[in-house]
C-alpha cells in the first residue's frame, strides 16, 4: 500500500509530490491529462512561445521561486514592470493614452486623474503595508481577520473614488480578470502590500517548462482520471480507469470544478462548499504577424471607469522579448470575466470579431494579423469575494483522517498559493502517518521477555 496518492499533476500536486519524496514517502500522482501542469502550460506558435495559462510569477513568490531554483529552470524578469513603463506601458482614459509609470515616485506624483488628497492617503496606506508585510496572499490564515468586505468598499473609505479606479483596479483587474468590486478587500490589500520594489518573472522556456521539470523523476501516472475516493477508516482507495489504488493518505489537488465531479468521503456541508466555489472564464486572441512594430504603445491597459470589456491589450514583444523572433510578434487581447463569459462557446472567428470591435471602440486599432487563435478557458480564475479566504482556510485544516486538498482555489489564484497549499498538504500527511506509525508501535507487544522477582 502506498503512503499517499496525489490526485493531479499541477504546481500543488507537484509540490506537494516533490516534498513526499524528499521525505522517502512510496506515493503516486494521478493526473487526468496526457502532460503535466494543469493550467500551467504553454505551446509553440509560429516559432514562439506562448503560455495557456498562468504567464507569470511574482518576485514575491518565494516557494515556487524556490522551487525553480531547486528544478534548475531559468527564471527571467520580464520586460514589462506594471507602473514602471512610461509611455510604452499605456494606459487609454476616454480614448486618451497616458503613460504607465504610476509605480514610479514622478509619475505617481504627476498622475493627473487622482486628487493630491487621494494619493497622500494612498501612499500613507501602502508605505505602513509593505512594511507591515502581515498579509499574504499565498496564505489565507492572515488574511482571516480582514476578509470582511469587498475592494471597493474598503478603497472608496479608505482612499476615495479617483484612487480606487487608477491605483487599486490596475492593481488588480488585468491580472485577475474580473472587477475588484467582486474581491475580498483582504486580497487586494495583500497585494498591494507586495508592490514596493516587486517585478514580473517568468521561466525563459514558458510556464509549461516549470511544470514538466518539477515531474522529472515523480512517479505520475498519466491519462489517469480519479473517479471514486472511497475509505474504510485504514485506507484509502482511490479509483481510476478501471483500476484502483490504495494508500494511507490522499491529497486532492485539482481545481474545484474537477473536484465536484470525484465522488469523496465528504460530510455534506464540505460538499455544499466545495460547491460554492466560483471559477471566472477567460476568453483571449491572439493574432500573429510576420512583423514587429504592430502596436504602439506596445502595452495597453483600459482604465476608463465602469465595467471594462478589455482589461489589457499586449505585444509579446514586449512582455517576453527573449522569447520573441525578431521578425515576428504576436498581440494579445484579454477580454474581462464578465465579456469572456458572454463570448465563451462562441466560433472562435465571431470571438475574435467582437474582441477587434471592443478594441476599436476603446480606440485602439489593431492591424489585420496574418493568423488568429482563440483561447477560451471555462475556469480560469478563482472568484475571490469577501468571506473567501476564511472559509478555504478553515476547510483546508479541517481533519479528516487522512484526506487533504491542495489548490489554488483554496487561496487566490496563484501559483504561489497553489505551491504552497501543496506543500502544507504534504506537511500533514506525513505528520499523520508519523502518528499512525508510532501508534502502531505502541501497540505492538515488546519482544522482551518479561522481568520476573527474584
Amino acid at each position: 500500500m502506498l503512503d499517499c496518492i496525489i490526485i493531479g499533476a499541477g504546481p500543488a500536486g507537484l509540490a506537494a509530490g516533490r516534498s513526499l519524496v524528499r521525505s522517502g514517502l512510496q506515493i503516486k500522482i494521478l493526473e487526468a491529462e496526457a502532460a503535466p501542469g494543469g493550467r500551467t502550460r504553454s505551446t509553440q506558435r509560429d516559432g514562439m512561445i506562448v503560455d495557456l495559462g498562468a504567464a507569470f510569477l511574482a518576485s514575491f513568490y518565494t516557494r515556487t521561486l524556490a522551487l525553480a531554483r531547486e528544478a534548475g529552470v531559468r527564471v527571467e524578469q520580464t520586460g514589462v514592470r506594471p507602473g514602471h513603463g512610461g509611455s510604452r506601458q499605456a494606459l487609454l482614459v476616454d480614448g486618451t493614452y497616458r503613460p504607465n509609470s504610476f509605480g514610479t515616485l514622478s509619475g505617481f506624483l504627476r498622475f493627473p486623474l487622482v486628487p493630491a488628497s487621494q494619493k497622500l492617503r494612498f501612499a500613507a496606506s501602502l508605505l505602513r503595508s509593505n512594511f507591515k508585510r502581515g498579509l499574504d496572499p499565498a496564505d489565507p490564515g492572515t488574511l482571516t481577520a480582514t476578509d470582511i468586505e469587498d475592494a471597493r468598499q474598503w478603497a472608496l473609505r479608505t482612499f476615495g473614488a479617483e484612487a480606487y479606479e487608477f491605483f487599486v483596479r490596475l492593481a488588480f483587474e488585468p491580472f485577475f480578470l474580473y472587477e475588484a468590486a467582486e474581491a475580498s478587500a483582504a486580497f487586494v490589500q495583500s497585494l498591494l502590500s507586495r508592490t514596493r520594489g516587486w517585478h514580473l518573472l517568468a521561466p525563459r522556456n514558458g510556464m509549461g517548462d516549470l511544470s514538466t521539470v518539477l515531474a522529472q523523476g515523480l512517479p505520475i501516472q498519466y491519462g489517469a482520471r480519479a473517479s471514486i475516493v472511497e475509505s474504510d477508516g485504514c485506507a484509502f482507495h482511490v479509483h481510476h480507469a478501471g483500476a484502483v489504488e490504495h494508500a494511507s493518505t490522499v491529497i486532492v489537488a485539482i481545481p474545484a470544478p474537477a473536484t465536484r465531479a470525484l465522488v469523496l468521503p465528504l460530510e455534506s456541508a464540505d460538499e455544499t462548499f466545495v460547491r460554492s466555489i466560483r471559477f471566472v472564464p477567460s476568453v483571449r486572441a491572439q493574432l500573429g504577424y510576420g512583423r514587429r512594430g504592430v502596436l504602439y504603445p506596445p502595452v495597453i491597459a483600459p482604465a476608463d471607469p465602469g465595467r471594462r470589456p478589455i482589461v489589457g491589450i499586449g505585444a509579446l514583444s514586449a512582455w517576453f522579448p527573449q522569447r520573441a523572433d525578431p521578425s515576428k510578434d504576436i498581440l494579445q487581447v484579454n477580454a474581462s470575466a464578465w465579456r469572456s463569459a458572454e463570448l465563451l462557446g462562441q466560433p472562435a472567428d465571431q470571438v475574435a470579431s467582437q474582441l477587434l470591435a471592443d478594441c476599436a471602440r476603446l480606440g485602439v486599432h489593431i492591424p489585420a494579423a496574418d493568423w488568429v487563435d482563440v483561447l477560451q478557458e471555462p475556469h480560469a480564475i478563482v472568484h475571490t469575494p469577501p468571506g473567501h479566504f476564511t472559509k478555504t482556510h478553515s476547510f483546508a485544516a479541517r481533519d479528516r483522517n487522512g484526506l487533504y486538498f491542495a489548490g489554488d482555489w483554496l487561496t487566490g489564484s496563484t501559483i504561489e498559493g497553489a505551491v504552497r497549499s501543496g506543500e502544507a498538504a504534504a506537511a500533514r500527511a506525513r505528520e499523520t502517518l508519523r502518528g499512525r506509525k508510532a501508534a502502531t508501535s505502541a501497540a505492538q507487544p515488546s519482544s522482551r521477555e518479561p522481568t520476573g522477582r527474584r
